[in-house]
């Protein structure tokens, strides 16, 4: 290989080659870029029930997520292990990622759920990080839809019926 550079540095085309390298360098992470940006997920495509797990280093937690299409808007609750459902507080999307965010109690003190995923073939995987007003863990979780997609987008679903 360094021979090969020599011959190429002797025939005074290094500026050349250093450019097509940095081309191909831009190219290369171009391309990633794209390949790594999913699809966008339609609203009916999310609505539904999912089953959680939180893989929480060696601790498995279980919840669910209730989503429907309300007036236009994606809207459902977070359900803990626990019982405990709440109102899912924002939802948002950029691309194939999604982003949850609910905000319950555990012990008696305020916390903030934020599920980061990417959805494929009816499985949300990515992370969820748990806040609290001293702090914040982050796990590993993945979701299942249990329910047929678009199932639960009328008024009457259970969504918001706490």
């Amino acid at each position: 290989m360094s021979i090969a550079w020599y011959e190429v540095s002797q025939m005074s085309l290094l500026p050349f080659w250093q450019g097509l390298r940095c081309l191909a360098l831009v190219l290369v992470v171009a391309s990633n870029i794209v390949a790594s940006e999913a699809s966008p997920i339609a609203d009916k495509e999310l609505a539904g029930l999912w089953q959680l797990r939180i893989d929480a280093g060696g601790e498995i937690y279980k919840g669910k997520f209730q989503l429907a299409i309300r007036d236009g808007k994606l809207v459902g609750t977070y359900e803990s292990d626990e019982g405990r459902r709440t109102r899912i507080a924002k939802f948002s999307r950029k691309g194939g990622l999604i982003r949850i965010e609910a905000r319950t109690q555990r012990f008696s003190v305020p916390v903030t759920a934020v599920f980061m995923a990417d959805v494929v073939d009816g499985k949300m995987q990515g992370e969820v990080d748990f806040s609290t007003g001293t702090g914040s863990r982050s796990f590993d979780f993945t979701a299942v839809a249990v329910r047929s997609k678009g199932q639960a987008t009328t008024e009457g679903s259970a969504v918001g019926k706490e």
